[in-house]
Parts: structure tokens; C-alpha cells; sequence
């Protein structure tokens, strides 16, 4: 694996990712650069003809964006090209809606690779989880405290482009997800970001601790501890889960997005087939698999949809091992 440049090593502590002050131009341009010269090219393989066409792309994000135009993503085994057909159609509908996009991708060994060199006491964690999707969280959450950019599961379904998920401002970005915990299959941060830096001490609690209820998730239960912790410290009179604002400032730098996993209206009835009935639940989406009827809006009454939680030809909860719980109240 390439060796950091120094500048990125100097954010990190003997256990997790200080913070890094990106808010220099000079600081942000190395950060960017460092992202750069991790990331392999994106694979582009032609669509299926039978494939849906990726809405109209819009312009690369802004150079004085605090999240770098990097997109993280990870599997089990394999490179993008080994994907099954259908993900793979996803996520190239996903390169297709960001020119310019760098891709980051990892598997196990590599995120392993990647803990051992940055993060060494993540490590005996990584390497004693047998479930597959928690050795993913873990590795996500690394990866992107150090490097900075987009996470995004490999089902997640975007509408518009990453640029509109984060503005220049913002250093960190995810979604409360239906069940009230944060969506860690869809979120973004600075490089050296300070939030995910308390992520990962969640995650080191998690392991330290023998015991968790049937109904939590280590990585959306450690996402949701971490941006608790560091809220409470920074912020404290933010109240996360009722919040309704899309973006608020949060200590003296931190600029914090919150997005909203929701149901979809699917109600295609002559009486309610309203525009945004059709935009946000096409018909494809309308019966069949429960999972594909969950989108990620802004927050507020006004249903902005951004993104849906798996893509329409998901059939079944094991394309990504997330699972329709109780709905979030509010």
C-alpha cells in the first residue's frame, strides 16, 4: 500500500485521528492531494443496454469543499469489477452522476492493510469480528477519519449528486435512519475530522464492552454514540434527533448536515398520484421488496428526496444487511 505523506500522519494520535485544521487553503490542498494519490482510477464498464440511465450529471464539487470529491466504498472479497451485476450497474449510474468522482475501494484484506498501518488498536477488533457488515463499519469509519470524502453502501441509490449532499462548509455529513440511529451506510466527513474521531473511540468502546441489546447495530449504534459525544461537548443545546435543520454549526469551526431516512408514499390511487408520489416512489418501487421503499430526504414537510436506501432492483435485506425496524417516531 502507498505510504501517507507526512501531513496526513501528523493527524494521527496513538489510537485515533486528531483533528486536522483544514480550514487553511494550504491545508485543505494537502488533504485533497493525499486522497488523490490513495485512489486508484474508477473502473467505467458500459451499462447493461437494459440498465436505467443515470440522471443528468452535475458540475464536481467546489475546491474550497472541506469534504474531498472522494467516494469510499468496500466488499468483502474482489474490485469493483467483480460485483454482481445489478450493484455493479448501481454504482457506475453513481459515476456516471459525478464526473470527476475519485473512488476508493476496499476489501477486507486492504482495509485490514489500512487499520494495521493507521490504526492499530482498531485492529484486534477488525480482526476478531466474524460478521462481515461490522468488519465493514469498521473499516468505513477509518478510512474516511483519516482520508475524508463520501461513504456510501454499495445498494445506496443517489437522485442528485454528491456535490448537492455537502456544501463548502460542511465538515461532516450522515442521516438519522428510521429506527432513530445514525445512517452510517451514507455519510461524509473532512479530512482528520474531528466527529469521526469520536466515531472511533465509540467503536473501540463497543468492543470494550461485553454486553449490547438484540436490536442494536455496532455501526449505526456507534456513529449515533459518537456524534452524541461530540455534540454534547461542542453543542450541547442541539437536540440531534428533533432537529430540522439541515445544516447548523457546531463548536468553532464545524459545520454538521443531518439528513432523514422516511418511508416512501407509494400511494399511486387516481385520487392521490400526486408529481412527488411519482418522483420519489416510481412504480418499480411501489410493491414487490419492502427494503426499496425507504428514500433520504432533508429535513422538514417539504419530502426533498436526495438518495433512496437500496436501488429498485434490490430484492432481498441481504444486498446490504440493513433491516426495516420500528419507525423512528417524529
Amino acid at each position: 500500500m502507498m505510504r501517507h505523506p507526512a501531513l496526513a500522519m501528523a493527524c494521527l494520535s496513538a489510537h485515533v485521528l486528531a483533528l486536522m485544521d483544514v480550514s487553511q487553503p494550504s491545508h485543505r490542498s494537502a488533504a485533497m492531494q493525499v486522497a488523490a494519490e490513495l485512489v486508484p482510477p474508477p473502473v467505467f464498464v458500459p451499462l447493461d443496454p437494459s440498465a436505467k440511465p443515470a440522471p443528468t450529471p452535475a458540475p464536481p464539487m467546489s475546491v474550497e469543499a472541506k469534504v474531498p470529491f472522494q467516494l469510499v466504498l468496500t466488499a468483502k472479497n474482489g474490485s469493483l469489477a467483480d460485483l454482481p451485476k445489478r450493484m455493479g450497474d448501481n454504482v457506475r449510474r453513481t459515476l456516471a452522476l459525478n464526473p470527476g468522482l475519485q473512488v476508493r475501494f476496499l476489501n477486507d484484506a486492504e482495509c485490514r492493510d489500512f487499520i494495521a498501518l493507521h490504526f492499530e488498536r482498531l485492529l484486534p477488533a477488525f480482526n476478531s469480528e466474524q460478521r462481515g457488515a461490522y468488519r465493514g463499519d469498521i473499516c468505513r469509519a477509518a478510512v474516511i477519519a483519516l482520508e475524508g470524502g463520501f461513504y456510501a453502501d454499495l445498494d445506496v441509490q443517489f437522485r442528485v449528486p454528491l456535490s448537492q449532499l455537502a456544501d463548502d462548509s460542511t465538515t461532516f455529513m450522515t442521516t438519522f435512519d428510521v429506527t432513530c440511529y445514525a445512517l452510517n451506510a451514507l455519510f461524509a466527513a473532512e479530512p482528520g475530522s474531528e466527529v469521526m474521531r469520536f466515531v472511533l473511540d465509540a467503536i473501540l468502546q463497543w468492543y470494550a464492552e461485553p454486553f449490547h441489546l438484540p436490536e442494536w447495530w455496532m455501526g449505526t449504534k456507534t456513529m449515533l454514540d459518537g456524534m452524541t459525544a461530540f455534540v454534547a461537548r461542542s453543542c450541547p443545546w442541539v437536540d440531534l434527533q428533533n432537529s430540522t435543520t439541515l445544516q447548523f454549526g457546531c463548536g468553532p469551526r464545524q459545520q454538521l448536515r443531518l439528513y432523514r431516512e422516511k418511508r416512501l408514499r407509494c400511494d399511486h390511487s387516481a385520487t392521490k398520484a400526486f408529481a412527488w408520489t411519482q418522483t420519489e416512489c416510481p412504480p418499480a418501487r411501489s410493491s414487490g421488496f419492502p427494503g426499496v421503499r425507504f428514500g433520504i430526504f432533508e429535513p422538514g414537510p417539504e419530502r426533498n428526496l436526495v438518495a433512496w436506501s437500496r436501488f429498485e432492483d434490490c430484492t432481498k435485506w441481504g444486498c446490504n444487511e440493513r433491516r426495516m425496524q420500528q419507525t423512528c417516531r417524529g
